[in-house]
């Protein structure tokens, strides 16, 4: 092989990498979660009883992650639901383009609930805010 060729990479020495910086090597938990994007569950004002569900979820809940391909408004929509399987929003449309290529490509998505907020019942416009993690499981 010339210099300049693409040679490939002896899978058997990648435990071996060490990380720059001297952090040492790459361990398994590292390469098990990688934390893709964190963000506010969207369409939360469209739920019925949210507050409800807001009020049962856990810090470190893991949420189930659905595709939607035939949703009307987006091909990409991907919905979130508390883990008994109730609705409670929608990945962002700015990061579900890619976050559904993923799931389609057949990764796993794990969804962790990393804050919640339940405002007053006065304030009806955003009752909840429920923000996630999302971490690609490799």
């Amino acid at each position: 092989m010339s210099e300049n060729e693409i040679r490939p990479i002896d899978a058997s020495v990648l435990p071996d990498i060490v990380l720059m910086g001297g952090l040492g090597k790459l361990e398994k938990p590292f390469e098990r979660h990688i934390l893709l994007t964190t963000f506010d569950i969207k369409g939360v004002n469209y739920v019925h009883r949210i507050r409800s569900l807001v009020r049962k979820l856990n810090l470190g809940d893991v949420l189930k992650l659905v595709r939607e391909p035939h949703n009307e408004y987006d091909p990409n929509a991907v919905r979130i639901d508390t883990p008994a399987g109730k609705k409670l929003g929608y990945v962002p449309r700015i990061k579900a383009d890619i976050i559904a290529a993923l799931m389609d490509a057949g990764k796993r998505i794990v969804a962790v609930v990393v804050d919640t907020e339940v405002y007053k019942e006065d304030e009806n416009y955003y009752p909840v805010k429920v923000t996630v993690e999302l971490y690609l499981d490799e």
